[in-house]
């Protein structure tokens, strides 16, 4: 079975959320993604996606769950303000840029296991998440950026 490659411009993405698509698992995205302001009334995935260029989620609502497992974001990653009513899923994806969860809310849990993050890291959030899951290697960084979070590590190496 061969795998179907999608492509698509961020404005297209965009243009597709805010109609009710939620799945761009392993599309390829040109461009800047700016959701800022969205709400969106599910979960989104994301995962396995390459974002050519940052993607701006400051004030969005996500009524479930944000999968961005695997994904490649070429930029920055900004959640300045938003919300996530579910968990937030980083696991294994790499952030060329910066990582901003500045005055973000997540009510559940978030997960940066083996994730890369090539800038700076902010997590100073305004609620939550209720729990970090990170590997060894990153422990100490996450436990220094967000002291008051209960942190899960896994011992599995990169």
């Amino acid at each position: 079975m061969e795998k179907v490659e999608i492509k698509l411009t961020a404005e297209e993405v965009k243009e597709k959320i805010l109609t009710g698509e939620r799945n761009f698992r392993g599309a390829t995205i040109h461009g800047n993604l700016d959701l800022g302001g969205a709400k969106i009334k599910d979960s989104l995935y994301l995962g396995g996606a390459t974002i050519e260029g940052s993607l701006y989620l400051g004030g969005a609502t996500i009524e479930g769950t944000l999968y961005l497992r695997g994904a490649m974001i070429e930029d920055d990653l900004y959640f300045e303000g938003a919300k996530i009513h579910g968990n937030l899923d980083l696991g294994e994806a790499t952030i060329e840029g910066d990582l901003d969860l500045g005055e973000a809310t997540i009510e559940g849990d978030l997960d940066l296991e083996r994730a890369k993050i090539k800038g700076n890291l902010d997590l100073s959030t305004k609620k939550g998440p209720t729990k970090i899951y990170v590997n060894e290697e990153m422990a100490q960084l996450i436990h220094w950026s967000a002291p008051n979070i209960p942190l899960v590590v896994s011992r599995k190496k990169q």
